[in-house]
């Protein structure tokens, strides 16, 4: 670890601080632990630099780097509606969900992160089934992505969208839209199966159809309780949807977490 023998308020000091705030801040996922920050801070404030080993020049390269990811955020709250037409009747569901994303910088790039808090999308289409829009992209490997395409579709830097910067409405387009799943038996959750936004008649039958995925900026309460109503069991990390068979990949693919930030840990 580098350090800087000048004053305790000095800009590697004030890094040291913001690299605790930064790397603390709420998500689900992607924190680093209180111990970690300490450490960081010990191997910082507790090393010196004689003079003329390093110009107080590079300290303060390195700090306008990292600080740069200081200012105070505000974290984009949107509301998702998806809507499905069923023998040319319309259901919709919509979630209250907030965003936290947190640009890298030169030296920490896994702090490029983004972190949902809320619940998914869930449309009950009559006589058909329930689809779930969770917090996932196809492909992705990781929570980051779904929120990283919703505000990307809305905004040339997603990393640093607020909600006074995001346009009141957009619609997203088909590979813009979070991964959307069903469960075969609702009550067991290795029998999950990814839908196709493009065929739904695939997974829900004849004249079965996606019409939109709409996303808006609210001030409204994050969503609760949706999931809980509809698979109860996802709430208690003890019933996984993994069982380590290996008869359905996909399931052993996805958490709870995919669907709430709002289970018991």
């Amino acid at each position: 670890m580098l350090g800087c023998a000048i004053q305790h308020d000095s800009i590697c000091s004030q890094l040291c601080k913001c690299f605790a705030r930064r790397s603390c801040a709420r998500g689900n996922g992607d924190r680093m632990s209180l111990n970690k920050h300490r450490r960081f801070q010990a191997g910082w404030g507790g090393m010196r630099i004689r003079a003329g080993a390093l110009p107080i020049a590079l300290c303060a390269v390195i700090s306008i780097g990292l600080l740069g990811g200081c200012e105070s955020r505000s974290y984009p709250r949107v509301r998702m509606t998806a809507t499905v037409e069923s023998n040319g009747v319309r259901y919709s569901g919509s979630s209250v969900q907030e965003y936290l994303c947190t640009p890298s910088t030169h030296l920490m790039n896994d702090l490029d992160k983004c972190s949902v808090r809320g619940e998914a999308v869930v449309v009950d289409i009559k006589g058909k089934g329930l689809l779930f829009l969770i917090f996932d992209m196809p492909g992705a490997r990781s929570i980051t992505e779904m929120p990283r395409s919703v505000l990307g579709a809305a905004s040339s830097d997603p990393l640093h969208a607020t909600n006074a910067a995001l346009p009141k409405h957009w619609t997203l387009q088909v590979d813009q839209m979070p991964l959307m799943v069903k469960f075969r038996d609702i009550n067991d959750g290795y029998t999950v199966q990814q839908v196709d936004p493009e065929h739904l008649e695939a997974s829900f039958g004849p004249n079965v159809k996606l019409v939109s995925v709409e996303v808006e900026t609210t001030d409204e309460p994050i969503t609760k309780g949706i999931i809980q109503k509809y698979i109860p069991w996802v709430m208690l990390k003890k019933n996984s949807m993994y069982r380590g068979t290996g008869e359905n990949p996909f399931s052993e693919t996805l958490s709870q977490a995919r669907f709430t930030s709002e289970f018991e840990r």
